[in-house]
């Protein structure tokens, strides 16, 4: 019945107390665990129709380039590498981050899977969940912002509004 379980995580240590509620149902059910993180960073790219004034040294002169020909030359909107930059590290840590949980996991005989992905949280967890035919979305009712936040965070409340598969919720303890 529940054959993959969605566990989502943020890095927080209150997001991790899903951990053991999640390792026993798929234990019982000796399904797969899929642990996934979503990450933020995001390129931004201007629109077409916008002028970016360039230079390029001290001594030389301003030189308007219109955003669709950035990346035609040799000119590249400096702002784009240092967020390609961020979301290099961010998916850098967060591969460790993930594989140092999936390894724990495995020590129980559980069938674990790593999987980071870019985008606005909520809706990359239902859209995953979705196309890869998970049975249960396992999450904690807080992460990263922390308990202050009403009965439920606001991740927590999407996903349980607008998923159509089954979901394990829990308040986590941590302060």
């Amino acid at each position: 019945m529940f054959q993959k379980t969605l566990i989502c995580l943020d890095g927080s240590k209150l997001a991790e107390e899903i951990l053991p509620y999640a390792a026993e149902h798929v234990q019982g059910f000796k399904g797969e665990a899929i642990l996934l993180q979503v990450i933020t960073a995001h390129i931004t790219i201007p629109p077409p129709e916008s002028t970016h004034v360039l230079t390029f040294g001290r001594d030389s002169k301003p030189d308007q380039v219109h955003a669709a020909d950035i990346g035609k030359t040799t000119t590249l909107e400096p702002k784009a590498g240092l967020q390609l930059r961020e979301i290099e590290r961010e998916q850098g840590e967060s591969k460790a981050y993930l594989d140092g949980i999936a390894d724990r996991l495995r020590t129980n005989d559980l069938k674990v899977k790593t999987v980071t992905l870019q985008g606005d949280v909520s809706d990359t967890i239902l859209n995953y969940a979705q196309s890869s035919n998970i049975s249960l979305i396992a999450m904690t009712t807080h992460g990263k912002s922390g308990l202050k936040h009403g009965v439920l965070g606001r991740v927590a409340l999407d996903i349980l509004k607008e998923s159509e598969i089954t979901v394990l919720l829990i308040k986590p303890r941590g302060k």
